[in-house]
């Protein structure tokens, strides 16, 4: 069940489980709520179906990506929060860069984590979704992930990204990007919109 709006919380920023009591505007702009992701983003409805495969995928198993990203999962689950953030972020950029129309002959295809794990690759939004589901897995309240649809100012197009709002900070998990890093400290993007299962947002330049 996901969880309740974030006003109903007197959130603790040092639990995962709770919704964060501090979101700060993603890149410094201004974001504005405007209801069910699946309404206005229908692809957003990947992360039901993504949630839906956990089970088959604990017990399948079926590829070795898979099974290591289970066993990172049951290693990380009694770690400190800041390490699954980063271990989970490692993990699923360890898998190669895979265009949707070499995977699945579609122009734009969101896969979920484990299809993207049975390739073992995809392309950002991929990337995308399965280190969601994977945080959310660890324990971390949906009311803290988000992904997010930015334009790369770098490259000229748009791009995904994982947000997970910890200690008062939005960060992001970037697969062009080495490690987490703090949204204060990236200048090469602007922020389109972001969901999580609950709620879609519209973002705007400051």
């Amino acid at each position: 069940m996901l969880g309740a709006p974030l006003t109903a919380f007197a959130a603790r920023e040092d639990d995962p489980a709770l919704p964060s009591s501090v979101v700060p505007a993603l890149f410094g702009g201004h974001e504005t709520a405007v209801g069910d992701p699946c309404v206005y983003l229908p692809k957003s409805s990947v992360l039901d179906r993504a949630f839906a495969d956990v089970p088959y995928l604990a017990q399948a198993s079926a590829s070795s990506a898979q099974a290591k990203w289970q066993m990172l999962l049951a290693d990380l689950s009694m770690r400190s929060p800041e390490l699954r953030i980063g271990a989970v972020d490692c993990f699923i950029n360890s898998f190669a860069w895979i265009d949707d129309d070499r995977l699945y002959r579609k122009a734009d295809y969101w896969a979920t984590p484990s299809e993207f794990l049975a390739n073992e690759g995809g392309d950002c939004e991929d990337f995308a979704i399965a280190k969601y589901v994977g945080l959310a897995q660890l324990g971390f309240s949906e009311d803290r992930l988000r992904i997010a649809l930015v334009y790369d100012r770098r490259r000229s197009v748009q791009h995904a990204l994982t947000v997970v709002y910890w200690n008062g900070d939005a960060i992001v998990l970037d697969s062009l990007a080495p490690d987490p890093l703090s949204h204060t400290k990236i200048t090469r993007y602007r922020p389109i919109c972001s969901f999580n299962r609950r709620q879609l947002w519209v973002h705007r330049p400051a």
